[in-house]
This record gives structure tokens, sequence and C-alpha cells, in this order.
């Protein structure tokens, strides 16, 4: 059955337009639009960019959980970039934040999903916190490496047959993997998708049409957040921010359930 979801998109080039130094502060909108679904676009930006912001809305978000436990789910992709595996100098703020929030999250109803095509270069520390993984086709050697130590607590029969799977898995084949709630694990396939998918690469000759994402309600973050001065003013952060989420452009997205 099809349905409507609503979305707040900031960054990007259809979003509003989301600033780099405000991580805490989308933290906050966030949580006060507790019905809605936010998407944040960091494909403009270069790696270092967004590590400062993810450590900025990390540290917030646990902050805000510890003291209001409302379940919330985030889904990071490219997690390799947020936290990484080595030459994390610069990454080190959002590495942190991201462990703090996998090891004790789960506590506060906070989960995390990551999401990457190289989980070799995603933190084991982080990592090895997750209690599923979904496996698709990967082959390479660093990949599979990386497989193999996921699997390690089965016998040398079933990791095999596993890994096996993974290698040879056509487009939407996944092996689910979790052996702290299902014991054992899962082969299914993702049924097609029937929504637009933003990541799609053309062919040929052939041309791409995107769907209009409709506009209900005009945004208002980017006055009321440059002015930095109307919590001097008599504002509160809570004030600003339920004047925004008020404002909050909402984005319909087709899709299916």
């Amino acid at each position: 059955m099809a349905t409507h979801y609503p979305i707040a998109i900031y960054g990007g080039k259809k979003g509003d337009k989301l600033d780099k130094n405000r991580g805490a502060f989308m933290a906050d909108v966030v949580h006060e639009g507790k019905k809605l679904n936010f998407i944040f676009d960091f494909s403009e930006w270069n790696d270092f960019e967004m590590q400062l912001w993810m450590a900025d809305f990390l540290n917030r978000i646990f902050e805000i959980h510890s003291a209001d436990r409302v379940p919330l789910h985030l889904f990071v992709e490219e997690a390799e970039v947020f936290f990484p595996q080595v030459n994390y100098d610069e990454g080190r703020n959002s590495l942190l934040a991201g462990n703090k929030v996998m090891k004790r999250g789960r506590a506060l109803g906070l989960g995390m999903t990551l999401i990457s095509q190289r989980p070799q270069d995603v933190n084991k520390k982080t990592l090895s916190q997750c209690q599923a993984h979904f496996l698709l086709h990967l082959e390479g050697v660093p990949e599979m490496k990386v497989v193999n130590e996921m699997l390690r607590s089965e016998d040398k029969e079933t990791r095999e047959e596993l890994v096996k799977a993974v290698k040879n898995a056509m487009p939407g084949e996944v092996v689910l993997y979790s052996p702290q709630w299902l014991g054992k694990a899962i082969k299914f396939k993702f049924r097609i998708r029937e929504s637009f998918h933003a990541g799609y690469t053309p062919k040929f000759d052939e041309v791409v049409t995107e769907p209009e994402l409709v506009k209900q309600v005009r945004p208002v973050i980017e006055e009321v957040g440059k002015e930095e001065s109307s919590v001097s003013k008599g504002l509160t952060t809570k004030q600003l921010i339920a004047g925004i989420i008020f404002g909050l452009t909402l984005y319909v997205v087709s899709t299916v359930i």
C-alpha cells in the first residue's frame, strides 16, 4: 500500500541550507520534531566538515536522551568517513561520539545503523557493537576478511557456506547474521523498490525523470538560526527550535510499505 512520509531534508542540492557549525543545534531540532523524519545530506562537504558536524550532533543527541529517553534511530551512510579505522586524527571526535552512542545509547532509546561498502575502513570498535549484520554482495580480499571476522563464532563449515553466499549474492540478496537476536544466519532477498531511487546510475540514452518534492511549508531555520542575538533578547533556545519546527520544510516522498 502506498503512503507518504513527512521528511525534512537539509543539505545537498535539494535540501534547505545546513550550517556546518550547528550540529548540536540540529540535534535539538530533531528531538523537538519527534513525528518527523530527517535527512542530512553532506555530499557537498569535505570529510573534516562532516566529522565536526557529526561529533557535535551525536554528543548533543546523547546528552538529550540521557535526560529524555525517547526512541530514536540513526542511519549513517558512508560510515567509514565518520568512524574511520585508520588516519582518524581529524575524525577522532566523531569516532569517540559514535562509539559512545553505540556502546551506551541503547539504554537511552538510541539506535544506530552503519552503512558502508567498505567495512574494512569502518572502525572495528564501532563495528563490534552492531548486533545485526546485513551482508550484501562483497568479494574483495579486505572486505571478506571483515566478513570472516564477523562470522568467527560459527563453525568452519557454516562460515564457509555464509562467506560463499556473500561472494555470490545477486543484487538484492542478503545474508542477515545476528547470533544474539536470531541465533542463526538468514538468507533473503529485498523486494524491488517502487519508489524513486535517487542514487540510481542512468544508462546510456536514458532520460531520468526525478519526482517533484512538494514543499508544504516554507522553512525559517536560516533566519532564526542566524539570529544569535535573539537569545539575548529573551528567546530561549527551546523557543527558537519550536519556531523552526513550526515553520519546517516538509517534503512528501512517495514510498511503499
